[in-house]
């Protein structure tokens, strides 16, 4: 989405937009445009706000024959000092052949109104901001900076944005916020275009007032700020919004934008021979597609004309680089020359598969792909990828959902669908082996695969392996004490399976903690994003994603888990158990993603099922090795036989001795398993009447100092126990966030 326009907030300086900046010309300023109707500054009705009082939002566009004109017009009220900084500094963004002319910017101060547009300073920034991701667009942001701004002042200000038509998009499409992320007294939009155009409109998430054939309204009163929470779908767009666009369909959109990939396009000479040579279809369709991903860097200089227009092939691949449009313009080249069917395709990273809700437009569409058949197989290709490293039958998923083809004939939307791999895409195996003294040897090999390898590769080649030998290495020092590497990281890369595989080695010096420790499947939980109980907006999920996860532990374990599933609408999770013949004890996780999203509706639901999985990711062992280490521990009696040898006359009081230290030793062993008898552990689970006696017991514990009854009631599960039904109650404190579970064996 275009944003024409930001309020900074805090006090902007040159220094902090890391582009180039330079003092220009005086400002350009014009009257306010006659086809433009002012809306009036309301009074405020609050100054409660921490900084600013935004008082008034009015946007106005204006459609001609060669060009569009957006006005801007805003007012907002300083009720602190910070709010200062605020609205003292103000930055326009425009493309590098837009013209910014200002009206006016007024202070209200003790009834008084001054015009501060002569005395203010101007500069001009490229601060090319998508420059790490390999995009030069030359959009400018302009800054203007007011002298003395106090609180309590009361700023308005407007500006008109000219925008030429470009010829390579000579129709009209906007997308325009009709709310913004801060909360507005008074907002107003509105839209005028010649009697000759024939534009199409539609709202989202608000009311349209049509004024006339030719003029659209739109007003709110008290329009509340608009979320932005975290692991959102990067479709979902919380803040009302608007749509214009002057194309008839979707056959209309694609015949102007695939006159811009012409099929005539020229190679050069000899250049694709080796190529040709190579006999099988598909390995010949790899050679093209592994040179474009691999060999061609991805560097896209888009001002003017170029941000439609793809450079020519042999351009491309005379400078090595080139953006999605020159790189799958490239890739289709290469693909026809080579006897396949090709055409570039537009999608959506943003609006994904719900661009065929919105109106047809190739300008709501933001990167290129190739469309290509190999056999009777339709193949779906991104050339701006790079790392991966499968054959042609194991390409790697695109979530982009729709796609327009740029082919002769096309007259609608086609899908781009995925495709859930038969192998899981991560698998985790973690051996624990336990040793003498309480410390344990890890063995962790994790296999990834499809497009958790290319993701995989992606952070490789962003970080040294150094970098993320030790990351490893503090993830497993955070959850058992005295973690210390036992061999170097290893990284096997199998390209032919499509799979990245890596080894790691360590001993953990102090295993347990009061004869217990926890082991978790944590790969299963980073997959399900926790949820807020007032969030407002749909939480993303990955999809399609298969993680497994096993955790082989060696000697004899105490499990408190019974086996477990669930098959909610959004993913499908398990939970098995089983000992071996060779007394090892294997703990399996598995989850399957069904959805890439939950929507608001479901999050609730969805908030439960992800709970009751969590309750089981993390279970409690006790082993039986440290059972048999405690027995050694007891006092030995083998000073007492060498006392009796030595003086057979107190034979009988020296048998009496023995009865008794062996007794001590019996009763220090069940005071050590009394201080676990508070019904932490299913050993020890508490005996009450009914389960409402339960509750008795639960308000009184506390953490951190408060009742924890009082933070949330808790939640229930059950669970069997040698046999025995048992009541698991949990409970959160709202200070340390510290899961607190007790067990109950209910006697009625």
């Amino acid at each position: 989405m275009r944003i024409p326009w930001l309020f900074l907030i805090g006090c902007l300086a040159c220094s902090v937009l890391c582009g180039r900046a330079r003092a220009d010309a005086a400002i350009e300023q014009g009257p306010v445009p006659s086809w433009a109707e002012l809306v009036p500054v309301p009074a405020p009705e609050r100054t409660d706000s921490d900084s600013v009082v935004h008082l008034l939002s009015d946007i106005q566009v204006h459609i001609e024959a060669d060009r569009m004109l957006t006005l801007h017009h805003a007012a907002r009220l300083v009720v602190s000092p910070s709010g200062v900084d605020t609205v003292a500094s103000m930055e326009v963004e425009r493309g590098p052949s837009d013209r910014i002319v200002w009206h006016f910017i007024r202070r209200q101060r003790d009834g008084k109104s001054q015009e501060l547009l002569t005395e203010a300073h101007r500069r001009v920034i490229q601060p090319e901001a998508d420059r790490d991701r390999g995009l030069l667009t030359g959009r400018l942001h302009e800054l203007i900076v007011l002298t003395d701004i106090r609180v309590g002042d009361l700023v308005e200000a407007a500006f008109t944005v000219e925008a030429p038509q470009l010829p390579a998009a000579p129709r009209v499409a906007l997308h325009e916020w009709l709310g913004r992320l801060f909360a507005v007294q008074h907002v107003e939009w509105r839209a005028t275009w010649p009697s000759d155009r024939k534009l199409k409109s539609k709202a989202v998430g608000a009311e349209l007032t049509q004024v006339s054939a030719h003029e659209l309204r739109y007003q709110r009163d008290h329009s509340p700020a608009y979320p932005v929470d975290e692991n959102m779908p990067a479709w979902v767009e919380p803040i009302p919004h608007v749509e214009l666009s002057e194309y008839a369909d979707w056959a209309e959109a694609a015949a102007l934008e695939v006159q811009f990939y012409p099929k005539d396009a020229e190679l050069p000479s000899g250049w694709l021979e080796p190529m040709q040579a190579i006999a099988e279809p598909e390995q010949r369709m790899a050679a093209a597609v592994r040179f474009v991903q691999d060999e061609v860097r991805y560097m896209g200089i888009e001002d003017g004309a170029q941000a439609v227009i793809p450079h020519a092939p042999a351009e491309v691949l005379s400078r090595r680089y080139g953006d999605c449009k020159d790189k799958s313009y490239l890739l289709v080249t290469l693909l026809r020359a080579l006897g396949f069917e090709a055409a570039p395709a537009l999608v959506s990273t943003r609006w994904q598969r719900h661009v065929t809700e919105m109106l047809p437009s190739p300008a709501i569409f933001n990167h290129v792909i190739v469309s290509t058949r190999l056999g009777d197989r339709e193949l779906w290709i991104d050339p701006t990828q790079r790392f991966v490293h499968g054959q042609m039958d194991r390409l790697p998923n695109l979530p982009y959902g729709s796609a327009l083809v740029l082919r002769a004939g096309e007259t609608a939307l086609r899908e781009v669908p995925l495709a859930e791999h038969s192998d899981p895409d991560i698998v985790v195996v973690e051996h624990f082996k336990l040793q003498e003294g309480g410390r344990s040897r890890l063995h962790v090999e994790t296999w990834y695969r499809n497009e958790q390898a290319i993701d995989f590769r992606e952070r490789l080649a962003a970080r040294s392996r150094e970098q993320l030998e030790t990351s490893y290495q503090e993830f497993y020092a955070n959850q058992y004490r005295g973690v210390r590497r036992a061999a170097a990281l290893s990284i096997v890369d199998e390209p032919k399976q499509d799979q990245v595989y890596t080894e790691e080695q360590y001993m953990i010096d102090q295993f347990w903690s009061d004869g217990q420790q926890s082991v978790a499947g944590w790969s299963i939980m980073q997959h399900l994003p926790k949820v807020a109980a007032q969030r407002r907006t749909p939480v993303a999920l990955a999809f399609p994603l298969h993680v497994r996860h096993k955790i082989e532990l060696s000697d004899r374990w105490e499990v408190w888990r019974n086996d477990f599933n669930i098959d909610s609408e959004f993913f499908t999770a398990t939970f098995e158990q089983v000992t071996t013949s060779n007394r090892m004890h294997e703990i399996l996780f598995d989850l399957r993603v069904k959805a890439d999203s939950v929507p608001v509706a479901k999050l609730e639901r969805y908030a439960a099922d992800r709970e009751r999985l969590f309750d089981v990711l993390e279970p409690s062992f006790a082993t039986g090795w440290k059972k048999d280490q405690e027995r050694r521990d007891e006092p030995s009696d083998a000073p007492i036989y060498i006392g009796l040898a030595c003086l057979c006359a107190g034979g009988y009081a020296a048998v009496g001795y023995i009865r008794k230290r062996r007794a001590t030793a019996r009763k220090r062993a069940f005071t050590r398993a009394k201080q676990h008898a508070n019904g932490e552990a299913p050993r020890t689970a508490i005996e009450v009447d009914r389960a409402e006696d339960a509750q008795l017991f639960l308000k009184k514990l506390r953490c951190c100092g408060d009742l924890l009854w009082s933070a949330a009631p808790p939640t229930v599960s059950s669970v069997s126990y040698s046999g025995d039904p048992l009541l698991v109650y949990r409970l959160v404190c709202s200070k340390c966030g510290q899961p607190h579970r007790r067990y109950f064996r209910a006697t009625e």
